[in-house]
């Protein structure tokens, strides 16, 4: 009685590999261009090119990948009207506060207003940079042309022009131009993020250094470093280092991190020495 049944058995196992190996084939399209995409790509699957049995599958991804996309504008949206809006009454605020420390015969009085004056400059920056990591972001505006890194990198270092800044800063760029395809003023702004990160976070006495070699631009220091923990955490939005007194917004990593996505390129950070000594944040262009 069982015999017939066992003479079916590899038959039957036959048939089920066969079912589920179509099947399975014919999701490897979509997990190829799911695979392949960048994690800021949230367009639409194709739906013409799965199976009639999958396209309820595709629909509801994309139904899903929409609400994601919708979401990530609103937040975008959010952040660069709240910095706009920011940057009026911070201007007001900060005339009235250098009024009074102008007008007043109060010496504690006057200090206060300068203090307030120092803390509403960096709410300003920190609206500007709102502003700018909502534009890169969204992409608008970038453009894809040849850029000069040796050249940029020249200019981006001379605006650090004050004594105790630029007697810290060596550049080593070779002579022939090192062409990238990018957004001039949004790579600026890497670069810029880059040194003035060196500077700030690496300590006062720490020696920073700008290199340009083939499509590729690095800023190392040689300050105390860090561990790799808070290397990775520095990409993201207003994550700071750990160097006492250091001021910024923590979010000059992440805005580099943006670019470099806009702009095809790998943002790596890593530390400058063997003995975890320094750090070094790297632009590749592959």
């Amino acid at each position: 009685m069982l015999g017939p049944l066992l003479a079916l058995l590899p038959l039957a196992a036959w048939a089920l590999q066969w079912v589920l190996a179509r099947a399975l084939g014919a999701l490897q399209p979509l997990q190829r261009d799911l695979a392949g995409r960048a994690a800021t790509e949230l367009q639409p699957v194709r739906a013409d090119a799965a199976p009639e049995e999958l396209q309820p599958l595709v629909q509801t991804l994309n139904a899903l990948l929409g609400r994601v996309r919708e979401l990530l504008e609103a937040e975008r949206l959010f952040a660069a009207r709240s910095a706009h809006e920011l940057r009026t009454p911070l201007a007001a605020a900060r005339a009235q506060a250098q009024r009074l420390a102008v007008e007043t015969n109060d010496a504690a009085a006057r200090e206060r207003a300068h203090r307030l004056v120092a803390q509403l400059d960096r709410l300003t920056a920190l609206a500007t940079r709102l502003l700018q990591l909502a534009r890169i972001e969204s992409g608008v505006a970038l453009a894809r042309e040849p850029v000069d890194l040796a050249q940029l990198a020249q200019l981006v270092v001379d605006e650090f022009g004050a004594p105790d800044q630029r007697s810290r800063i060596t550049v080593d760029v070779p002579p022939k131009p090192c062409s990238v395809e990018g957004d001039v003023d949004a790579l600026a702004i890497a670069m810029r993020n880059l040194v003035d990160n060196a500077l700030k976070h690496a300590g006062p006495t720490a020696r920073v250094a700008v290199r340009v070699g083939p499509r590729a631009i690095e800023v190392c220091d040689d300050g105390r470093g860090l561990d790799v923990d808070a290397i990775t955490r520095l990409k993201r939005p207003f994550e700071r280092g750990a160097q006492p007194g250091a001021d910024g917004s923590g979010l000059g990593l992440a805005m580099v991190e943006t670019i470099a996505r806009q702009a095809g390129a790998r943002f790596e950070l890593e530390p400058a020495s063997p003995d975890g000594r320094g750090l070094c944040a790297r632009l590749r262009f592959d």
